[in-house]
């Protein structure tokens, strides 16, 4: 009887420990969002700083390197570390709800809902008719008409 229960112990915690998806409260908000995260290194022009996005860099051929997206590149992740000097690795975060991120509404208002575009600056921006080319990193969480920072959900 005691290997009995133990083995179902074993099975419910290994069960609850690859898990997936999301929770919500009673109010339907998120709770938890499942993340994943890459290491990358910095190969932009300048520091790279939290929330914004950004693309492989391809011309690096490393497999690693990160740059701001060019017009028609495939944004990557959003930058987690404060501060990711050149040349330095941080932390990147590739899936789920990023709370910060960058948003710079001169290119396009936010609409919660929406696609979150990633700009050649690192922001984010939302667009109704994006040019040929620019791939989404996401969806917006939230709407916004101003510059700052914005809930995101990456896909």
């Amino acid at each position: 009887m005691k290997m009995l229960i133990s083995l179902f112990f074993a099975l419910v915690v290994s069960a609850s420990a690859f898990a997936v998806g999301g929770s919500y409260d009673a109010t339907g908000a998120v709770k938890s969002q499942n993340k994943e995260f890459v290491a990358v290194v910095n190969s932009a022009p300048a520091t790279l700083t939290v929330g914004e996005a950004v693309c492989a860099d391809l011309t690096a051929d490393d497999g690693i390197a990160v740059d701001y997206c060019t017009a028609t590149g495939l944004p990557l992740g959003i930058v987690v570390d404060e501060s990711c000097a050149v040349g330095a690795r941080c932390k990147l975060q590739t899936k789920g709800v990023f709370e910060t991120a960058v948003l710079d509404v001169t290119q396009g208002n936010a609409v919660a809902g929406d696609l979150a575009y990633a700009h050649t600056d690192g922001s984010l921006f939302g667009d109704t008719t994006p040019a040929d080319g620019i791939t989404a990193i996401g969806a917006f969480l939230d709407s916004a008409s101003a510059s700052g920072t914005i809930q995101v959900l990456i896909k």
